[in-house]
């Protein structure tokens, strides 16, 4: 999992390829606007039995006080994808920041990209654009990129594990569904 403006990784170490980036998406609805509330990466098609706190193996645990562990989405975006198109992503942006350097990523690639993809799947997303399943450029990989719920802010993620406890989905709770 990573944020738009940097590359915070949620131990996407512990599980490769995810099917298809399987992406689903649970709106809710502001003002006629779609809101994302929740995201999930299924990385095979194993049910998931129970959930757990997506950690990054670095969170003080002794200090824990209740709450939730996640991640600080301060640009209102998200990515998710597994470790190779993590690197691959991290990768492009590098290439693409040294080819522009008074560029802007997002306003200069991605917002371009958000808004043809909202015209040719114009359902469940704002004419700007609310989601992409991007090819990364330069890689055979993809990653999806997505806007998280009310926007900037902190939101957790859980591992889905299947019966024999292995992951087998990433699950990020953006906004309570009553």
């Amino acid at each position: 999992l990573i944020t738009e403006s940097k590359a915070s990784q949620i131990a996407l170490d512990r599980v490769s390829g995810a099917s298809e980036n399987n992406l689903r998406i649970k709106l809710d609805y502001d003002d006629g606007r779609p809101v994302y509330a929740a995201a999930r990466l299924r990385f095979n098609y194993r049910r998931a039995v129970s959930f757990e706190q997506a950690l990054t193996g670095k969170e003080d645990l002794g200090s824990f006080d209740g709450g939730y562990y996640g991640f600080l989405a301060d640009s209102g975006w998200a990515c998710l994808c597994d470790e190779k198109a993590h690197r691959a992503f991290c990768d492009f942006a590098q290439s693409w920041q040294e080819r522009n350097p008074q560029g802007n990523l997002y306003a200069d690639y991605f917002a371009p990209l958000l808004s043809q993809n909202a015209r040719r799947f114009p359902q469940h997303q704002p004419p700007e654009g609310g989601w992409l399943n991007w090819p990364i450029p330069g890689s055979r990989q993809r990653a999806v990129l997505f806007r998280t719920g009310w926007g900037e802010g902190n939101y957790p993620a859980f591992w889905g594990l299947d019966e024999e406890g292995r992951i087998c989905q990433l699950v990020v709770w953006m906004i309570d569904l009553e």
